[in-house]
């Protein structure tokens, strides 16, 4: 959960090791935490965070020596695939140009249009006769490679396999006027170019599958060697099979989904791309291997608190289950201890411990649900090894024996193996402190982070009981000035008085005086009508209506 936020620049000029490791102490300080019981810190492996001289995690390790310092396994992931990038040449320039030809397209309005069309068209359809949500799903935009964002890269490149035609089209049609698309399209339309998009479309999926599956928020330690020993084995395969040359052969001819850029590889260019694809594949697998073999032998060590894993009593290596990985625990967490004789005597106890301890775990093994058992994690959220370790966390004091080994339980259940967590909280903290909110102080926004990350889903029993002790809070904190009720209806009928209003037409004030004037005139002009014989009166039997018939208002 969500514990404090500190302004980092408060007191100090640069965000350096030494500042973050001092606001981390005054953080726990603040909250009565004791760093000894911090097990585990996760970092997305900058420099200032795991420096091996004098990182933030070696500052730590020097006030606790058995903290555990986890590099994210999602940035690991990230910095594998931006390794091999780099190691290979023309994959830098083609995530150059995939970034180019985003900023193309996305500050115009005008190309994106004409993208549009052409996508419409290539479709055989006629655009503005179909409705909104038709045209989306025929329509794709071009999507930005990031490479601090692997799965943007590989959506970046997704895009561009599907919409190859409609975009070389479009530059096809702008070149003459726009030396932006003549340069893009040159370095678009040629055969590598479409054989290493082709290439990437077979190999990235399978990196972002990983990348997705250690970003959940329950992770099973248990297959976090599994899942990349999956990953590296599928990339072989394509090397073996070859899958992505032979879709380069077949989609390239006549029939195939790129048969009308006319782009038609050579031996020599087929024999270029797989040389290219053999030589990705082993950089990305050397530089996973280089990047997770340190840390996953004590990830993976905490498996063996998993109770689907344990033996029956009656196989032969029932006595032996365990020992490997409880003694990777027991040398990493022994570091806290002075001697080595003080350390042997931690390591016999802890043996001795799990001796007794697999015969908890295989009861449990027997009693878990089997909706868990059958691995319906999606579900429940909670993995068998979760749910028997919470069960021996809630029974613990009956557990007088197990005392180390409950240690590691407790490591096991609050140590994460990425960051994706508090990157959604930095998410958080966008939304929050706007460009209109610069002026929220340190504790209000600590409060509405902790509302927004925290918080639970409204309109709950829960929440309402808390909105209810809010308002009577905020009504007892202080005495507060009552609005006034409003009057009671009268009884009475009430004396209802209309106001006045002046003809529109009507512009200027008159006198009384200027009245009887005009008055005295009208009368006159009777009198002489009258003794001329001309009718005032209006012919009611005119069926055209004369101009000078106009009713003045005074």
């Amino acid at each position: 959960m969500f514990l404090d936020n500190i302004n980092v620049l408060k007191n100090s000029s640069s965000a350096d090791a030494e500042t973050l490791y001092k606001c981390i102490k005054e953080v726990l300080t603040r909250n009565n935490l004791d760093l000894k019981k911090c097990t585990s810190l996760v970092t997305d492996g900058a420099s200032v965070m795991v420096g091996k001289k004098s990182g933030v995690a070696t500052r730590l390790k020097t006030d606790n020596p058995s903290l555990l310092s986890i590099h994210c396994i999602c940035h690991r992931l990230a910095l594998s695939c931006t390794d091999s990038n780099t190691s290979i040449k023309y994959m830098n320039d083609l995530e150059r140009i995939l970034r180019q030809l985003w900023t193309f397209f996305e500050n115009s309005p005008k190309r994106c249009a004409i993208l549009t069309k052409v996508q419409l068209e290539l479709h055989a359809v006629h655009g503005n006769d179909l409705p909104r949500n038709t045209r989306k799903s025929l329509t794709k935009k071009v999507k930005k490679a990031c490479s601090t964002r692997w799965l943007s890269f590989d959506q970046s490149v997704k895009s561009v396999y599907d919409e190859f035609v409609a975009i070389t089209q479009t530059l096809r049609n702008l070149k003459e006027k726009d030396p932006t698309a003549d340069g893009l399209l040159s370095k678009m339309n040629t055969v590598k170019f479409l054989g290493v998009i082709i290439i990437l479309h077979h190999v990235l999926p399978k990196l972002a599958s990983l990348s997705k599956a250690f970003q959940q928020e329950n992770i099973n330690f248990s297959s976090i060697a599994c899942s990349i020993n999956f990953t590296t084995d599928a990339l072989d395969d394509l090397v073996k099979t070859q899958e992505p040359i032979h879709e380069i052969e077949k989609e390239m001819k006549e029939g195939g989904r790129y048969e009308s850029v006319e782009l038609t590889p050579t031996s020599h260019q087929l024999e270029e791309l797989k040389n290219l694809l053999e030589k990705y594949v082993r950089a990305l697998k050397e530089n996973i291997d280089s990047r997770f073999s340190n840390v996953l032998p004590v990830l993976t060590a905490f498996d063996v608190f998993n109770p689907m894993l344990v033996p029956e009593r009656d196989a032969l290596y029932f006595k032996n289950y365990g020992v490997d990985k409880i003694e990777t625990l027991v040398d990493h967490f022994s570091i806290a201890h002075q001697t080595e004789e003080d350390r042997k005597d931690y390591r016999d106890e802890v043996i001795a411990s799990w001796g007794l301890f697999k015969y908890e775990l295989l009861k449990y093994k027997h009693n878990i649900p089997k909706e868990i058992s059958e691995g319906a994690m999606s579900m429940t959220g909670t993995t068998p090894t979760q749910w028997a370790l919470q069960q021996l966390l809630v029974n613990k004091a009956s557990y007088h024996s197990f005392s180390h080994l409950l240690c590691f339980i407790e490591i096991f259940m609050s140590m994460p193996v990425s960051n994706a967590w508090p990157e959604r909280g930095a998410s958080a903290i966008k939304r929050i402190r706007t460009r209109l909110r610069l002026s929220l102080k340190e504790d209000m926004l600590q409060t509405l982070l902790h509302v927004n990350i925290n918080g639970k889903v409204t309109h709950d029993l829960e929440t309402n009981q808390v909105m209810e002790q809010c308002v009577a809070n905020f009504k007892t904190e202080k005495k507060r000035r009552k609005l006034p009720n409003p009057k009671p209806k009268s009884t009475e009928t009430e004396k209802i008085t209309f106001k006045e209003h002046a003809d529109a037409s009507v512009q200027v004030e008159i006198d009384d005086q200027e009245i009887q004037i005009v008055k005295d005139k009208i009368e006159s002009i009777s009198k002489l009508a009258s003794i001329l014989g001309i009718s005032n009166e209006s012919d009611d039997n005119s069926d055209v209506e004369s101009e000078d018939d106009c009713d003045y208002d005074f």
